[in-house]
């Protein structure tokens, strides 16, 4: 007979119905600490809800309190703690930028009469969140999701732009390409948004702007277009709407209630 710390999760508690998987078990655990009610959730009665028994729970719920993922409670319960915290702030703001950006890429995509992208910058990365496609049947089209660097492109560059010298300095650049970047960010940066000419894809061109949160660089947004229709005078067209979209995001996410 097993003994009590064997015990596994329920069919219900375990993800795709499987037994013996630790990682279903801190899932549902972290279930918990976000869906809990003031004063926290506790060990006895998380063990009963997931039909763990009371030392596993235990366990998990202190190896996420060593992480800061949970924070233990006087009263022996747990509530989450500052890294589940700003799990939930960094996705209510994706989800708040996602929502505010909409409209902003539809109408964006209505005067380019191309696709517009969204990106967001967290943590070091540049990631493609959002799209709003053009009727046009050859399109240049990036994953959402996928991840872009910052050094070349368009919506890296936007962003790259103001970032500092310190971020720069990270990407352990030749030195050659160093000099051309730092002249092109100058460009950027005077006029209000990047412009790339095949840089990550020889057939396509991307024209893009920052939009900012609190003063930082948030993302950018981009409009892509494939090379061949790419007129001399593209960026001249392109990059005011892109630059106008996007100081028109950052005023949203900028906007107080009262206001």
């Amino acid at each position: 007979m097993a003994g009590e710390d064997d015990t596994e999760p329920t069919a219900a508690a375990d993800a795709g119905g499987k037994k013996d998987s630790t990682t279903a078990r801190v899932v549902a655990v972290l279930d918990a600490l976000a869906r809990a009610e003031e004063g926290g959730v506790g060990v006895r009665q998380l063990a009963t809800v997931l039909g763990v028994s009371r030392s596993a729970v235990h366990r998990v719920l202190q190896n996420l309190a060593d992480l800061r993922v949970a924070h233990a409670l006087p009263s022996g319960n747990y509530e989450p703690g500052e890294v589940l915290a700003a799990w939930a702030t960094f996705l209510g703001y994706r989800q708040n930028v996602l929502e505010l950006s909409k409209g902003l890429l539809d109408r964006l995509v209505e005067r380019a009469e191309e696709t517009a992208y969204l990106t967001t910058y967290a943590g070091g990365q540049l990631t493609t969140v959002a799209a709003a496609e053009c009727d046009r049947p050859v399109r240049y089209v990036l994953p959402i999701g996928g991840r872009l660097p910052l050094e070349r492109g368009a919506a890296g560059k936007a962003v790259l732009a103001h970032l500092g010298e310190e971020v720069l300095t990270e990407l352990a650049l030749p030195e050659a390409e160093a000099t051309r970047l730092r002249a092109d960010l100058a460009e950027t940066r005077a006029r209000g948004y990047a412009v790339s000419i095949g840089e990550n894809i020889p057939d396509a061109c991307g024209f893009a702007a920052a939009y900012f949160t609190n003063g930082r660089p948030a993302g950018s947004i981009t409009v892509t277009v494939p090379r061949y229709r790419a007129a001399d005078d593209a960026a001249d067209r392109f990059g005011p709407l892109v630059k106008d979209t996007a100081r028109a995001l950052t005023n949203l996410l900028t906007a107080r209630p009262d206001d």
